[in-house]
């Protein structure tokens, strides 16, 4: 008997500079996701995942004008349950940390590559922050 391939994710794209926006949306697409929406600011995403329920955000950690996209990641995930994978160009130890301590699915460091993402959302789910 062979094994079914798990269904891509349902997802939320986070992300403040449209044209990163937009290449993740195409990539998402491109590999079997459903992007149910997209948000520039924590609190569109928060809203957004809260009205869409998606599997997985993939969150933006600095959102312009300062705005933290791990405070929303941590609301998304400990309130909603929805996974997180960040996609970020701040790997600062004390930024990374934070980041970890919500057991996000995954970090990714942009640029990411198509492949990069494929195997960050086919992984399993990872355990629930506490």
């Amino acid at each position: 008997m062979t094994a079914t391939p798990k269904a891509m994710p349902r997802v939320v794209i986070v992300d403040d500079d449209f044209l990163i926006l937009a290449y993740l949306e195409e990539v998402a697409q491109q590999l079997g996701c459903e992007v149910v929406g997209t948000a520039a600011t924590p609190a569109e995403a928060v809203a957004l995942c809260d009205a869409a329920r998606p599997d997985v955000a993939l969150m933006d950690v600095r959102l312009g004008s300062g705005a933290d996209g791990i405070t929303a990641a941590e609301t998304i995930r400990t309130t909603l349950g929805t996974e997180v994978i960040f996609i970020t160009g701040s790997t600062e130890p004390q930024t990374v940390a934070r980041m970890r301590a919500l057991a996000p699915r995954a970090i990714l460091a942009k640029p990411i590559l198509p492949e990069q993402l494929a195997r960050a959302l086919r992984q399993p789910s990872a355990p629930a922050a506490r």
